[in-house]
């Protein structure tokens, strides 16, 4: 059937399932499609330079009555950054368009510290957002916290993450990061920072919490009472092994996921120390008791994993095992797969998945 013998609106539904780049060329052949197309175009937004942020952001206010309630997420690249060029001229543009776009949802700012220190009306604007729910924030510093503890959205903000990836040389005033009461908080990712919330608080700031991420992060606040500052409703855990083992779980949890491939030294033929080790992974297990463990392997580990680790994981139904896509087809899977989970208690569930092999490290 020709294109042309559809009705309007299933044309303009099938918008909705292309991408950005043929949204804009499919609007680009009628007129009435031309506004859907924009707006599809626009729910979404990745910016990775000042230029692209001078020109969505001219673009968006050009018209703002007709396109600023449609942009739901907005995420702004480190590459801005790392091009001082246009830096300064594109970051006013930037602060007004998150300041007038009251139906933006989602806030993502790589270097956010340098960006904040730089442009205080950008500060403003996120301070007084009253609709974001989820914010994601690249290197914390001075700017960074004030911004959190003022935040108009934060009773409605569900997903909150600190990431310092890149080096900013700033830091929290207080030598810490403090967080405001967040009673809709659902999910905290904590990721690469040198300073922390204090565990104590986050049972009275995050009730809610149902996930926690952890990532090259190191709790070093002294050891609250047993239980006593441990979110009631957290019931998913992600992170690599030294962080979540500094993080001294508290109860048991329904979901863990550890951030991690286990694998053999192929010089050595032995267990690679340095990927993980084998006490703080047992002692993750007990005190986390999961119901659902998913955890990377390599086809080349011989380790009788369930055996080793049966007496930490009594609550174990699912056991989620990740390996590299290249082992797809080893022809040993089967027997491996079977040395793995020996002797496999009645009603365990094993799934497996396959991953792309990448040299990245572990991401939360």
């Amino acid at each position: 059937m020709a294109a042309v013998m559809l009705n309007d609106d299933l044309l303009t539904v099938l918008v909705t399932y292309l991408s950005i780049r043929d949204a804009l060329a499919y609007g680009a052949t009628c007129s009435f499609l031309r506004p859907p197309s924009i707006r599809h175009a626009v729910r979404d937004v990745t910016l990775d330079s000042p230029d692209a942020v001078a020109k969505f952001s001219a673009f968006m206010l050009s018209k703002p009555g007709e396109r600023l309630p449609h942009l739901r997420r907005l995420s702004v690249k480190a590459d801005i950054a790392k091009r001082s060029q246009g830096l300064f001229t594109a970051l006013p543009p930037l602060a007004g368009l998150v300041l007038r776009a009251f139906k933006l949802e989602h806030l993502s700012l790589q270097c956010a510290e340098l960006l904040l220190s730089i442009e205080p009306l950008l500060s403003y604007a996120i301070t007084v957002h009253p609709q974001l729910t989820s914010l994601e924030l690249s290197t914390t510093g001075e700017h960074t916290q004030t911004v959190l503890l003022k935040m108009r959205c934060a009773p409605a903000l569900r997903h909150l993450a600190l990431l310092e990836r890149i080096y900013i040389p700033q830091a929290a005033p207080s030598g810490k990061i403090d967080l405001p009461p967040l009673p809709c908080l659902e999910t905290l990712v904590l990721d690469g920072l040198k300073v922390l919330p204090p565990r104590a608080t986050l049972r009275m700031l995050v009730p809610a919490l149902r996930e926690l991420r952890v990532s090259n992060v190191k709790f070093r606040d002294p050891d609250p009472s047993s239980g006593a500052w441990w979110p009631d409703k957290l019931a998913y855990l992600k992170g690599d092994i030294p962080s979540l083992a500094s993080l001294r779980i508290q109860r048991p949890v329904r979901s863990l996921e550890v951030d991690v491939t286990l694998e053999k030294d192929e010089e050595e033929e032995e267990v690679n120390e340095s990927a993980w080790d084998p006490a703080p992974l047992f002692d993750v297990f007990q005190r986390a008791s999961p119901v659902e463990l998913s955890i990377g392997m390599q086809t080349s580990l011989d380790l009788a994993f369930w055996q080793t680790y049966a007496p930490a994981l009594p609550r174990l139904r699912c056991l989620k095992l990740v390996v590299e896509e290249s082992h797809r087809n080893h022809p040993e899977i089967a027997n491996w797969l079977e040395n793995i989970t020996k002797p496999a208690p009645t009603g365990l569930r094993v799934a497996l998945s396959f991953r792309e092999f990448c040299n990245a490290g572990p991401s939360v």
